[in-house]
């Protein structure tokens, strides 16, 4: 997959930080991590589950939950990237 850069699209006004569309499009990109991340953390805190779920059960949970725990965090880092690119063009 090719990288696609904000500075790919210089004159488009969803990409302009000072724009309203661009203001909503950090908001919405930090909505996204911070929920992901809350979800993210529910899967991986012990007490989240039922205490009679069996230390084996639980890791075997974990390890099917891997991609979806792997994904979230490449996820954050698109994220914070792009918000940064956005904070930046301004």
């Amino acid at each position: 997959m090719a990288k696609v850069l904000l500075s790919d699209f210089p004159d488009d006004p969803i990409l302009d930080h000072n724009g309203m569309i661009g203001k909503f499009l950090i908001a919405a990109l930090d909505l996204e991590d911070r929920m992901s991340n809350k979800v993210l953390n529910a899967y991986l805190n012990r007490d989240s589950w039922p205490a009679n779920l069996t230390d084996e059960a639980f890791n075997k949970i974990i390890k099917i939950l891997e991609p979806v725990i792997e994904d979230t965090e490449r996820h954050s880092i698109i994220f914070n990237f792009i918000k940064r690119k956005l904070h930046e063009s301004s």
